[in-house]
């Protein structure tokens, strides 16, 4: 399952506000707001601001859009069309933890030492 998130949609779920991030660019709410529905472009470096903030890649940060990759390791995911983005961004979190404890694991039982 692949889903399309906003700037605004990652920002909200972090808990951060646009004046947070509108200080850190050094620019107003306002125009953080305008830049958040892309409605104009800015610098690189204040791109890569947003990418560190937000904890995106830079090419997400520039292109206003994270593709986010659910994989369905078993029924228990709704349809699609019933996953508003909130919901896929918790799905997103749980599975990040399930892979971390799968490489844990892995390490663990591993001859392989990192």
């Amino acid at each position: 399952m692949i889903l399309e998130v906003s700037l605004k949609n990652i920002r909200e779920f972090k808990g951060i506000t646009q004046k947070y991030m509108a200080s850190k660019l050094n620019i107003s709410q306002p125009t953080y707001s305008e830049l958040e529905r892309d409605k104009f472009r800015t610098s690189i470096e204040k791109y890569e601001i947003i990418s560190k903030e937000l904890g995106i890649s830079l090419e997400q940060a520039i292109r206003h859009k994270v593709k986010i990759f659910i994989y369905v390791f078993n029924d228990n995911y709704p349809p699609l069309e019933k996953i508003n983005i909130e919901k896929a961004l918790l799905i997103l979190t749980e599975q990040n933890e399930i892979i971390k404890k799968m490489h844990m694991n892995m390490f663990k039982t591993s001859k392989y030492k990192i």
